[in-house]
């Protein structure tokens, strides 16, 4: 069982890790192609689109800068070249702005080859048409200065042509890369999205598909234990049913002994016997009721709890034997819970004669007998010496026929699990617990409190009853 639990952990663990992976990788895929959107986005915004604006604006003004040429040397003298050194100003400041943005692989070099050599000569050619500006009117050398100047501008023309179609070139290129992550983009979102989703699938799949095979365990594992508590009634009535002739008949030898022998000292050694006989007979019927009722308490039964407690610690003492064994019993208030007398001796019998069989080795052998009383509930605890429960077995501890490795103490696994059997049939609890920091183990049981009864002194003064709690080892106060 604690395995096919584990699988099942392992497994939904499994599957969250792998849906969380598959989104986690949808997010990583979709941050870098949005990254590089954003690169080719500012590569197009702070680079290519101010660039071919700034050339643009230089191609303007030196279109400008031809028209103004043209229209002064068509003017008689003197001519005014003011119009001329202004276009030339503009042209110059658009240049310079465009050379003020980032470089493009190859344009350092179209710069300094073509452009700057044809502005130049642009400008040698301006500095002669300029000086020869106050020329007569069809002067041949004026007219080779205007010439000049016009190839001069057409060259310059080319050289920022070429430049502004190198960052066109770059502006389209960096439009596309945008166009192209963003589809890849999209198909990888896509993709990974269907991955996650198909992946989250089949994570709940598996989950269902586990949860419902632990249901199934589970529903075997309740049969399982409804069939081990069915025999393991059919057998406690199969036992009871066969001691109940041999006590009998024990009882009648123990009355014929008493009628035989009027001495003082076998009239008390058959008293303590029956006591004993009759506190066996109380808990065999007590778990034959039991048995054949089908796990049913009996209607209206109640015990007083401190007297069950001082009878069982009373017996064990007496197989033990006091010297080997101290019991301490703590004071607690005298209530009753529902359980019947003989039942409730089988639930401490097992649970005193368990802490004793266990504090065999103990250098000090010692069981307490804690109690504590609630308004609705009554729980009581056996406390013992011994090595304490092994870890990982105490939920498996109350199991018919669950031993804890290494015991070799004698034993069946029987005994702790009639205690879960009664105590739950009753309504009650059981646990157990390592007493810290003594060492040792705490077995404890929880049985609903049963309504207080008015007591009865008469019938308690005419009763010889098992050793009280004088006669018990008390707990050291103060």
């Amino acid at each position: 069982m604690r395995a096919t639990r584990s699988w099942i952990l392992v497994v939904i663990v499994c599957a969250f890790l792998a849906t969380t992976l598959a989104f986690l990788g949808a997010s990583v895929a979709s941050y870098i192609l949005a990254r590089d959107i954003d690169r080719a986005t500012v590569e197009l915004l702070d680079n290519a689109l101010p660039s071919v604006r700034e050339l643009t604006q230089a191609d303007t003004r030196l279109r400008q800068l031809r028209e103004a040429a043209t229209a002064t040397a068509r003017t008689r003298p003197p001519r005014d070249v003011a119009e001329v050194e202004e276009r030339w100003k503009d042209l110059d400041a658009a240049v310079s702005a465009a050379m003020a943005t980032p470089w493009y692989g190859g344009e350092l070099s179209l710069y300094e080859g073509q452009v700057r050599p044809a502005l130049v000569e642009l400008r040698r050619a301006l500095d002669d048409f300029e000086q020869h500006a106050g020329a007569p009117q069809g002067d041949a050398a004026f007219r080779a200065t205007a010439v000049s100047l016009e190839g001069a501008v057409n060259r310059a023309d080319a050289a920022i042509e070429s430049m502004s179609k190198l960052n066109n070139e770059q502006a389209f290129g960096a439009a596309e890369r945008i166009a192209r992550t963003r589809e890849n983009a999209a198909r990888a979102t896509l993709y990974l999205d269907i991955g996650s989703t198909v992946v989250a699938l089949i994570a709940a799949l598996l989950a269902i598909e586990f949860a419902r095979h632990f249901e199934r365990v589970m529903r075997r594992n309740v049969e399982l234990e409804a069939e081990r508590a069915q025999e393991l009634d059919l057998v406690a009535q199969r036992v009871a049913h066969d001691l109940l002739s041999p006590l009998a008949a024990v009882s009648l030898s123990l009355g014929s002994l008493q009628r035989s022998h009027k001495d003082e000292d076998t009239a008390r050694a058959v008293q303590r016997a029956q006591r004993v006989l009759d506190r066996s007979r109380r808990m065999v019927q007590g778990i034959y009721a039991f048995a054949r009722s089908t796990a049913q308490p009996t209607r209206e039964a109640v015990t007083p709890v401190r007297a069950a407690v001082l009878d069982a610690v009373s017996a064990l003492q007496a197989v033990e034997g006091p010297a080997s064994l101290t019991a301490i019993v703590d004071e607690f208030e005298d209530v009753d819970v529902k359980m019947d007398r003989g039942m409730l001796d089988v639930v401490l019998s097992n649970l005193l004669s368990n802490a004793s069989k266990y504090m065999a080795n103990a250098p000090d052998r010692r069981i307490t007998v804690h109690a504590s009383v609630e308004p609705e509930r009554v729980h009581v605890e056996v406390e013992d010496t011994g090595p304490g429960v092994p870890p990982g077995f105490a939920d498996m501890i109350f199991e018919p026929y669950k031993r804890a490795p290494g015991t070799t103490q004698p034993g069946l696994g029987l005994g702790l699990a009639t205690v879960k059997r009664l105590v739950l049939g009753h309504g009650g609890a059981v646990g157990v617990r390592n007493a810290t920091p003594t060492g040792g183990a705490i077995f404890w049981f929880e049985l609903p409190r049963a309504p207080q009864r008015a007591p009865a002194p008469e019938a308690a003064a005419g009763r010889e009853g098992p050793p009280r709690a004088d006669r018990l080892r008390p707990r050291p106060t103060g």
